[in-house]
């Protein structure tokens, strides 16, 4: 994997931020964060506003930060929560590269496709069966078609190419399982014979959070029953991949509340009968920057506290999901929060090279475990 992360560093590097912005331009909340031991969180974005805005927030928040009970260094322009020791620095930034105000879909109109016999799930066939909330989904930037034997079951019988919008999934743009099909073909699976077709059953929920999915949830049943129609269809999964957690990485929600909803859903995943290794991302960060975004009170103008209180939701949520990692029944999917900003169209979503980058994190994961 050395030439990957030789690309990361690359894909980083071109298209890094440009700097403080001018009066008048543009400008990206951008956050640094760090722990009481001083290891560095990952950096995420804000909204896009104009640059005097961007500079009353970052230093309303340095004045409001006391009232809070938080202490402020004004020489290095950060505030810290003295109870978990996270300190936090607001920065307005510009990058050219992103858009103030994305608008899905980014593709445009959704390419239709013609349905294909469904492959035999025989020896060589990998079947991923995929859920989660939208990174999972089809949100990303940057459509690609994989290559030959590869397939998305919509259900019901019906196979198509694979092919971004991923058949059968939630959104309209792209996801990294296109591009990860590709890299796994001819990787050994998980029997170790050579892998010469791939299924992606893609059945992630924009939004959803982890109470969604557990027995009692709301999309529980949608979950249990698209497991039994492919195996009907005899497409039954070899690998479950669960990517979520950004929905519940806001400070209301412990380590241990995330892991035992996982664990409940794992037991609704064995009632099918199917034993497939589970893969769990670690990823939390979402700050989605749209054209529909709610007022600036609720997006641009928020307090010191919201900051704290959502780093520490993130590490809640990436501690749970690394608790219900055992390496044989549930396996660690990529760390997901290590794609920084830049690499994000909208605050949350991947563009074209964070795709590749989350492709290639993927192949890492299922080819190591």
């Amino acid at each position: 994997m050395k030439s990957f992360f030789g690309s990361f560093v690359a894909l980083t590097i071109a298209i890094a931020w440009t700097g403080a912005p001018a009066i008048g331009q543009t400008a990206f909340q951008y956050v640094n964060a760090w722990t009481g031991d001083g290891r560095p969180l990952p950096d995420t974005t804000g909204q896009a506003t104009d640059f005097r805005t961007c500079a009353e927030v970052k230093n309303r928040n340095l004045d409001l930060a006391p009232s809070f009970g938080f202490t402020v260094d004004r020489d290095a322009g950060t505030f810290t929560d003295p109870k978990s020791g996270i300190t936090i620095k607001q920065s307005c930034i510009t990058n050219p590269a992103l858009v103030a105000t994305p608008v899905h879909p980014f593709g445009g109109a959704v390419p239709k496709l013609a349905a294909v016999p469904c492959p035999k799930a025989s020896g060589g066939a990998d079947v991923w069966f995929i859920f989660g909330q939208s990174i999972a989904g089809n949100y990303s930037e940057g459509r690609y078609t994989a290559g030959p034997s590869t397939y998305a079951y919509a259900g019901g019988g019906l196979c198509y190419p694979l092919s971004d919008p991923v058949a059968g999934a939630d959104g309209e743009d792209a996801g990294p399982w296109t591009r990860l099909a590709d890299l796994m073909m001819n990787q050994n699976g998980l029997d170790g014979s050579p892998i010469n077709r791939i299924v992606v059953i893609e059945r992630a929920i924009s939004g959803s959070s982890i109470a969604d999915w557990i027995p009692e949830g709301a999309y529980n049943g949608y979950l249990v029953a698209q497991i039994k129609d492919a195996i009907a269809n005899r497409l039954t999964p070899t690998r479950f991949i669960f990517s979520q957690g950004e929905s519940n990485a806001r400070g209301n929600m412990f380590a241990q509340q995330w892991a035992n909803n996982f664990n409940a859903i794992l037991t609704s995943l064995r009632s099918t009968g199917v034993a497939a290794p589970t893969y769990v991302s670690q990823e939390t960060i979402c700050n989605l920057r749209t054209s529909a975004n709610p007022s600036p009170a609720d997006v641009v103008f928020r307090t010191p506290d919201y900051y704290i209180t959502h780093e520490l939701g993130r590490i809640a949520i990436r501690a749970g999901q690394m608790a219900v990692v055992n390496g044989t029944s549930v396996r660690a999917g990529p760390n997901l929060d290590q794609i920084g900003p830049q690499m994000r169209a909208d605050g949350c979503h991947m563009g074209n090279a964070g795709l590749v980058i989350e492709a290639n994190l993927w192949l890492e994961a299922l080819v190591t475990h």
